[in-house]
C-alpha cells in the first residue's frame, strides 16, 4: 500500500468521440498492494442505487487516496462519462473548491451566472464518478457536494477525508491500517510473510535496496516494525526507505521515537506528507483550540481509555470550554481518535501510536505534561482501589478484565508515582495491582514494579508497604527466587507487627511457610502454617484460611502423613466450595491428585488432575495450569503412554517459560518421574520431537488429552482387575468407607465422619464396586463380608 497520495502523472483532458470529455485518472508511479478486500467493499458500495455519496475516512497516511483511485479506475467503465479526480490538497479556502472542480471538468465561468449553477448544468446530463480528494481542510464547502448531487441524478461522488462531511445521504467507509502479523507466542516466518503490512515493507525496502529480503532471522523485527507503526502505509514506506542504512533490528530500536525516523518522503509528494509528523500535524492544525487541548490531554492515556476516564481527566479543572462528548465525537470524526468496541458493551477510545506521539510532543510543548500526568496517576489509583477485589481467593478472574483493559495505563501511573517519590500513593497503587498482575500471569512485570515501589518509597512501616512486601514475597517464590521471598516475608512480618494488622501478619507467615517448605524444612513450614491458620480462624477469614489449609495439606504429605494431608485438603476444598472459589478448588484438586498418585490410585489421580485443569481454565487462570498437567503426564507414564507424557511435559515447559514460573519442590518429583520414564521409553530424539510438538498444544487440545488420560487410566485398571489383582488392592481409606457403607451411612454422613467431600466418597465407592466386581452397595457389603474384609460393626450381622 503506497503513501497517500502517491506520486501521480498529470491528468490530461482528452476529447471524447461524443463531444463530451473523458477525464483520465492520475497514474500512480508505484504498485498498489494488499487492499483487495477494501477495493471490493468500496466498489460494491458505489454500485448500490442508494449510495450516491461515499466518504473514505481514516487517519493521515492510511491510504485513502490510493484506494479511491484504484476503485475509480475499476468502476470507470460503469459510467458513460468515466471517472474524474479532483485534488483539493492545494486548495487554501472552502470558496475555492468549486473553481477546483470546474477546472478539472473543463467548466468555465460565463457572464454573471454562478459557477455552481454552471457545474450543475454541466453534470445534469452526465453519468460520472467524481473523486474529491483531501476534503478535510475545506469541509465548510461540503454543501457544494449536496448541490451537485441534487442537480445530477446519475453522478456518484467519492470523497476522501480525515473527517466525514456530515451530509444527508452520506455513507462512510473507514479505511483501516494494513493487517499486521500475529506475533503472539512464537513468531512464524510464514505468518509474518503473509501479513499485508509486511508485504508493503518488503516491496518498498527492495525499491531502495534491491537485495533486501525477508528472512527467518529478520522476520520478527520486520513484524515488530510494522506493528509499532500501526500498519499505516505512509509510516511503513518512510521506515522501509531506511533499510538502505539500517538493518531491521537497528531500525526497530530507533523507532522508540517514531516521528524522528519517519522522514524523507518523495520530493514529488506534498510537503505535509514528506514526514509522518507533518502528516499528523496537518490534522492537528485543523482543530479548534478546545479540541487541540483535548487531543493533547488524551495522549496521556496508554492503550486508550473509556469515555468516563477521558472526561474525568480532560475536564478535571472544568475549563475545557467545550462539551467533552461533542469534542471526543469530533476527534473520532476527524480520525485522530478511534472508537473500539469491547465485549462488555463499554467502548474505548484510543490513538494510533504514531498519532499519540505527536500528541505527547504537543503536550510537552504546552507545559501541561506534569499536571496531566498527575491527574492521570490519581485517576488510576482511585480506579484500582475501587475495583481491587476484597478477596484474592474467591474473586473470579473475569473481575480483572477492567484491569486488563487499562494494563498500560496502570503501569504508566505506577511509573509516574514512583518517579515523583509520592511514597504512599505509589505503594497503594502497586498493592492494588498485585492481584491483577499475579492472577493474569504478569509475573516479571509485576515483580519489577513491586520491587521499584519498595526501592523508591522509603522504609517507613505502613499498611501500603506491608501489602507490597506481601505481594513481592508471593511473586518471588512463584518465580523461584526463594532468597528474595524470604527477605520480603521477614520484612513484611516486621512491618505488620508495627502496624498491628493480624491479617497482614497471617499473609507474611504464609509466605515464610512456603519458603521453609521450598527448602524442605517441613516441621518449620508446618508450624508457620499452623500459626497462620489460627489467626485466620480467629478472624473468620475463610478465604485466607482455605489457602493456608490447602498448602498445609501439602506439607503433611511431604512429611509422610497422608491421613492428615487428606484432612487438611478436604477442609480446604469444603471452604472453597462454600465461598465459590473455583480457582482454589482447582488447587485442592491437584493436591488431592498428588495424594492419590502417591497411593497408586491412578484413575482417581487422573480425575482429580482433570478436574483441577478444567477448574483453572474456567477461572481463567494461566499461572497454575502447568501443575495438573505435570500430574497428568505422570499418570500417562503409569498408563504405559510415554508419548502423551512427553507432549504434556512440552506444554508444561512452554507455560513455565511464558510466565517465568518454576515448579515447587512438592511437584518436582512428579515432573521428574514422568520426564525420566518418558525419555527412557522413547529415546532422547523422539522424546524431544514430541516434547516440542507439545509446546504448541492449545487449551482445547490439552482438555482432550486430559479426558483421554482419565479414560485410559480406567481401562488399564479394569484390565488389571480382570487379571485378578483387584480384591486385595483396597486402600485403608476405601476400607473405612466400606465399613461405613456396611453401617448404613449415606454419602453425606460418610463425608462428615471422614472429613472428606461427597465427591471423594463417590470416587471411593466407585472404586470399591469395581474392585469387588459388583454393581450395588448392598452387593459390595455382602461380597466384602464373604471375603472377611469388614470390621465388626452394628449392622454386620445382617450379612451373616
Amino acid at each position: 500500500m503506497p503513501v497517500e497520495p502517491a506520486a501521480f502523472a498529470e491528468p490530461p483532458i482528452l476529447p471524447s468521440s461524443q463531444g463530451r470529455h473523458s477525464w483520465a485518472l492520475p497514474v500512480p508511479l508505484t504498485s498498489f498492494l494488499a487492499r483487495d478486500q477494501e477495493i471490493a467493499d468500496v466498489s460494491a458500495l458505489l454500485r448500490r442505487d442508494d449510495v450516491r455519496l461515499l466518504t473514505l475516512t481514516g487517519p493521515g497516511g492510511v491510504g485513502k487516496t490510493r484506494l479511491a483511485l484504484t476503485v475509480a479506475a475499476r468502476l470507470a467503465e460503469d459510467f458513460t462519462d468515466g471517472a474524474g479526480f479532483v485534488s483539493l490538497a492545494p486548495v487554501a479556502h472552502p470558496d475555492l473548491v468549486a473553481p477546483a472542480v470546474a477546472q478539472v471538468l473543463g467548466v468555465r465561468e460565463a457572464g454573471n451566472e454562478p459557477l455552481v449553477a454552471r457545474l450543475q448544468a454541466f453534470l445534469r446530463e452526465r453519468r460520472l464518478l467524481l473523486v474529491l480528494d483531501n476534503y478535510e481542510h475545506v469541509v465548510d464547502a461540503a454543501p457544494l457536494v449536496t448541490d451537485l448531487l441534487g442537480a445530477a441524478p446519475d453522478i456518484r461522488i467519492l470523497v476522501t477525508s480525515r473527517t466525514r462531511l456530515r451530509l444527508s445521504g452520506e455513507h462512510e467507509h473507514v479505511v483501516p491500517p494494513l493487517a499486521l502479523a500475529n506475533t503472539r507466542g512464537q513468531v512464524s516466518y510464514e505468518a509474518v510473510a503473509e501479513a499485508p503490512a509486511v508485504q508493503l515493507f518488503i516491496v518498498r525496502a527492495q525499491a531502495v535496496q534491491e537485495a533486501f529480503s525477508l528472512t527467518a532471522e529478520n522476520a520478527a523485527a520486520v513484524a515488530a516494525i510494522c506493528r509499532r507503526l500501526d500498519g499505516l502505509p505512509l509510516a511503513i514506506e518512510l521506515a522501509a526507505a531506511r533499510v538502505k542504512v539500517l538493518s531491521p533490528p537497528a531500525l526497530l530500536a530507533r523507532l522508540e521515537r517514531r516521528l524522528v525516523v519517519l522522514t524523507g518522503g518523495g520530493r514529488d509528494l506534498p510537503a505535509r506528507q514528506q514526514t509522518m509528523r507533518d502528516t499528523i500535524a496537518w490534522s492537528y492544525d485543523l482543530l479548534s483550540e478546545p479540541e487541540k487541548r483535548l487531543f493533547r490531554w488524551l495522549a496521556i492515556f496508554v492503550g486508550g481509555c473509556t469515555y468516563a476516564a477521558a472526561e474525568a481527566i480532560a475536564n478535571a479543572r472544568g475549563d475545557l470550554d467545550v462539551d467533552p462528548f461533542d469534542a471526543i465525537t469530533s476527534l473520532v470524526d476527524k480520525s485522530l481518535l478511534q472508537r473500539v468496541e469491547r465485549g462488555d458493551g463499554e467502548p474505548r477510545f484510543s490513538m494510533l501510536e504514531t498519532v499519540r506521539e505527536l500528541g505527547l510532543e504537543r503536550l510537552g510543548e504546552s507545559g501541561e505534561l506534569e499536571d496531566v500526568s498527575r491527574l492521570h496517576a490519581a485517576y488510576f489509583l482511585a480506579f484500582a482501589e475501587q475495583r481491587e477485589p476484597a478477596s484474592f481467593i474467591s474473586t473470579p478472574l473475569s473481575e480483572f478484565e477492567r484491569f486488563a483493559a487499562d494494563h498500560d495505563n496502570l503501569g504508566a501511573a505506577c511509573d509516574w508515582l514512583f518517579h515523583e517519590s509520592t511514597a504512599e500513593e505509589g505503594l497503594r497503587l502497586a498493592a492494588a495491582c498485585g492481584r491483577y498482575w499475579y492472577t493474569r500471569g504478569h509475573l516479571r512485570e509485576g515483580s519489577a514494579r513491586l520491587h521499584r515501589a519498595l526501592a523508591t518509597t522509603g522504609s517507613t512501616p505502613s499498611a501500603g508497604r506491608g501489602d507490597v512486601l506481601n505481594w513481592a514475597a508471593i511473586f518471588a517464590i512463584t518465580m523461584g527466587d526463594i532468597q528474595a521471598s524470604a527477605a520480603y516475608s521477614q520484612e513484611a512480618l516486621a512491618v505488620w507487627n508495627v502496624v498491628g494488622d493480624a491479617r497482614g501478619r497471617a499473609s507474611a507467615l504464609y509466605s515464610l511457610a512456603e519458603v521453609e517448605e521450598y527448602h524442605l524444612h517441613f516441621s518449620e513450614a508446618a508450624d508457620l502454617f499452623d500459626q497462620a491458620i489460627t489467626i485466620c480462624r480467629d478472624l473468620g477469614q475463610l478465604d485466607d484460611l482455605g489457602r493456608a489449609l490447602a498448602l498445609r495439606g501439602g506439607v503433611a504429605y511431604s512429611q509422610g502423613d497422608l491421613e492428615k494431608a487428606w484432612m487438611f485438603e478436604e477442609e480446604a476444598a469444603a471452604i472453597f466450595r462454600q465461598i465459590g472459589a473455583v480457582r482454589w478448588g482447582g488447587v485442592t484438586d491437584w493436591n488431592l491428585g498428588l495424594f492419590a498418585l502417591s497411593q497408586r490410585r491412578f484413575p482417581e489421580a487422573a480425575r482429580y488432575y482433570q478436574h483441577s485443569f478444567r477448574s483453572l481454565i474456567d477461572a481463567a487462570d494461566i499461572v497454575w495450569l502447568f501443575k495438573p498437567l505435570a500430574g497428568l503426564a505422570a499418570v500417562s507414564v503409569e498408563n504405559g503412554d510415554p508419548e502423551t507424557a512427553a507432549r504434556l511435559l512440552g506444554a508444561v515447559d512452554e507455560m513455565l517459560l511464558g510466565i517465568g514460573g518454576r515448579l515447587y519442590p512438592i511437584h518436582q518429583p512428579v515432573y521428574e518421574r514422568a520426564d525420566t520414564a518418558a525419555r527412557a521409553a522413547l529415546g532422547d530424539d523422539q522424546f524431544t520431537a514430541i516434547h516440542d510438538a507439545g509446546r504448541r498444544l492449545t487449551l482445547t487440545d490439552l482438555c482432550a488429552e486430559a479426558d483421554a488420560i482419565v479414560t485410559k487410566a480406567e481401562e488399564v485398571e479394569r484390565e488389571s482387575r480382570r487379571r485378578g489383582a483387584g480384591i486385595s488392592a483396597l486402600t485403608t481409606r476405601e476400607r473405612e468407607v466400606l465399613d461405613l457403607v456396611a453401617d448404613g451411612k449415606t454419602d453425606r454422613e460418610i463425608a462428615e465422619i471422614l472429613y472428606i467431600s461427597r465427591r471423594t466418597v463417590n470416587y471411593h465407592v466407585a472404586n470399591i464396586l469395581s474392585q469387588l466386581n459388583v454393581h450395588s452397595r448392598h452387593d459390595a457389603v455382602v461380597r466384602a463380608h464373604e471375603l472377611g474384609l469388614l470390621r465388626a460393626g452394628p449392622n454386620a450381622s445382617r450379612y451373616t
